[in-house]
């Protein structure tokens, strides 16, 4: 029996800075500064599961930012799905015949990603606009801006999926989600049990993809899967996850 352990990573597996503690080991450098972390007590049953099933990160990080990661050594995975879907990664490269088809899937919508890039640049309540990897949008709120009813009302005047996440709102073709990638991974990988876990409203769709999902209590109403390990808030939610994920995988 073949597993695939599909992951998000900011605020699942590994978080920034801001939430270091003394002994959380460093895996991610910007400009030379510290900026992501991964809890020590983590490494064991992250170890263990990767040696029972395939564990592939599904990050919404762009092609570069997932690059900055510098893996514990014996825990660098095989795969990796970046963009939120439209870029498979191999050791380090990418796939050819993944990324040309999402590619193919994304033309239709570049048009008018361009045009709200445009829009959203001149936008006050936005401090920052970005297109990653030519793919998808997102913009950063302003302090004073409700990020997820901004994205509620800016759903409405596009044809592209709108997603809160923090202070960041996301504009997705409707293709590149992580339900799509993980479904995707499953059958390239031959994989038989897909366990997901992730934090946000924009793991959802992966969540509902699999057959065991780990989640925070905020998304229960959301999620819909035949298995859940629902994090209630107590302890740390990336714990949490190897724990839940290594329990499932030994009961199978």
């Amino acid at each position: 029996m073949k597993i695939l352990f599909a992951c998000d990573l900011d605020n699942t597996l590994i978080y920034s800075h801001k939430h270091k503690k003394n002994g959380d080991i460093c895996v991610e450098r910007l400009d030379g500064r510290e900026q992501g972390f991964f809890l020590p007590e983590c490494e064991k049953p992250l170890r263990e599961i990767i040696s029972r099933a395939e564990f592939v990160p599904v990050t919404t990080r762009s092609v570069e930012q997932y690059s900055r990661i510098g893996w514990i050594e014996g825990l660098s995975p095989e795969f990796a799905v970046c963009t939120n879907g439209a870029v498979l990664l191999e050791n380090g490269g990418r796939v050819s015949d993944w990324c040309g088809e999402y590619s193919r899937m994304i033309e239709p919508y570049r048009s008018e990603l361009r045009a709200l890039g445009e829009r959203f640049s001149e936008d006050k309540r936005f401090i920052r606009c970005r297109m990653v990897d030519d793919s998808y949008l997102f913009v950063y709120c302003d302090k004073d801006v409700p990020p997820e009813e901004t994205a509620r009302e800016l759903s409405q005047e596009c044809s592209l999926n709108v997603s809160a996440s923090g202070k960041k709102i996301y504009f997705l073709p409707k293709e590149v989600n992580k339900g799509e990638a993980a479904r995707r991974l499953k059958s390239r990988l031959g994989a038989d049990i897909v366990i997901s876990a992730g934090d946000s409203e924009i793991d959802v769709s992966m969540l509902c993809a699999s057959d065991f999902a780990v989640f925070p209590y905020e998304l229960s109403e959301a999620v819909r899967a035949p298995e859940t390990a629902v994090f209630s808030g107590d302890g740390s939610f990336p714990k949490f996850v190897t724990d839940s994920v290594l329990g499932f995988i030994r009961r199978l």
